[in-house]
C-alpha cells in the first residue's frame, strides 16, 4: 500500500477535496439552535457556490438554519458522495468543513457579485430570490475539515482556504 503521506499524494488528495465540494450545488448544514436552555443541533440544507475558498449560501430568514447561522456563526457543513454512485456505502466520499458564519451587506460590491454568481449557477430561482428581503447571504469561511476519498484514505485540512493537508493514521 502506497505511503499515504507522500508529499504528492498529499497533493492529489488536497486538489481531490477542493473538486469533490466544488462539484455540489447544494451543502447539509449542521448549525446550532441555542434560543432554549440546551442548544438544539440542527441539520438541513441549502444550495451553495463555493467560490475564492469560501462558501456562500442565500438562505430565508424563515429557515431554522439562517436564524441559527445569524446567531451562532459556528457550523458545520458536510458534502457527500450520493449513496447511489458509491460502491461501499461505508465508505461513502466525503468532506466535512467547519466554518465560521458572516452576513454578507445588501448591496455591496460583493454581495452583488456573489449574487450575479448564484444567478449563472441557479438561474431559475435566483432572479426571483434576490428581490426577497428575507434572504441572507452568508459567507462561510473553514477554518478546519476532514475529507475522507475511502477506507485509509482520510486527511484533516487546515489553513487558509483549507490548504494544508495531513492523512490521518491509527499510528
Amino acid at each position: 500500500m502506497a505511503d499515504q503521506n507522500d508529499p504528492k499524494l498529499l497533493k492529489q488528495a488536497l486538489r481531490e477535496f477542493h473538486a469533490f465540494v466544488a462539484s455540489f450545488d447544494s451543502v447539509m448544514l449542521a448549525t446550532i439552535n441555542d434560543e432554549g436552555d440546551i442548544p438544539v443541533p440542527e441539520a438541513s440544507y441549502a444550495p451553495v457556490l463555493v467560490r475564492d475558498g469560501k462558501y456562500y449560501i442565500f438562505v430565508s430568514e424563515l429557515a431554522l438554519h439562517t436564524r441559527n447561522l445569524l446567531r451562532n456563526k459556528s457550523a458545520s457543513l458536510l458534502f457527500i458522495e450520493d449513496e447511489s454512485n458509491s460502491s461501499n456505502i461505508f465508505a461513502r466520499q466525503r468532506a466535512s468543513v467547519q466554518i465560521t458564519a458572516a452576513e454578507v451587506a445588501r448591496e455591496t460590491a460583493e454581495w452583488t457579485e456573489t449574487l450575479n454568481q448564484m444567478e449563472i449557477k441557479f438561474p431559475k430561482m435566483m432572479p426571483l430570490l434576490r428581490t426577497l428581503n428575507d434572504f441572507h447571504l452568508m459567507e462561510l469561511t473553514a477554518h478546519s475539515g476532514s475529507y475522507t476519498a475511502g477506507f485509509g484514505k482520510a486527511y484533516e485540512l487546515s489553513g487558509d482556504g483549507l490548504q494544508d493537508i495531513r492523512h490521518i493514521s491509527r499510528r
